[in-house]
């Protein structure tokens, strides 16, 4: 295999779901790809969540002799804390009519959210630059 082929291959790596037992999360950050007999999905793994969910289904003359990918949502965190998100409210209303932009920040070691409004360069009621 080639070193780009490689690098693809190892940055975002194919696993089968098993027939007989839950898929084991993936072990790290990153993304894989999982083939079960209903589709394909994408587990996103992040120190704060999981994710597993359904990128393409396969049609009823497709089969295959993996188990069924379930999809996933687990966060481990307690929820954003209720002043961040009315700080993003209020950056948001004080925007309008345009649209802003913003994310929340969590810091791994502390636990502990930000927010972090982007500097708008250009923005509408439907876009937003930053």
């Amino acid at each position: 295999m080639n070193d780009f082929d490689k690098a693809i291959a190892e940055a975002f790596p194919l696993v089968a779901a098993p027939k007989k037992e839950p898929l084991d999360a993936r072990v790290g950050s990153g993304i894989r790809y999982v083939v079960g007999s209903n589709g394909l999905a994408r587990e996103v793994m992040l120190p704060f969540m999981r994710v597993v969910h359904m990128v393409s289904g396969f049609g009823p003359k497709v089969n295959l002799p993996y188990g069924a990918v379930e999809p996933v949502a687990e966060m481990w965190f307690e929820g954003i804390p209720r002043e961040l998100i009315r700080e993003f409210k209020q950056a948001a209303v004080d925007a309008l009519p345009n649209e802003v932009a913003g994310a929340f920040i969590w810091d791994e070691c502390s636990n502990d959210f930000r927010f972090a409004k982007r500097e708008t360069l250009v923005a509408n009621g439907g876009y937003v630059s930053y």
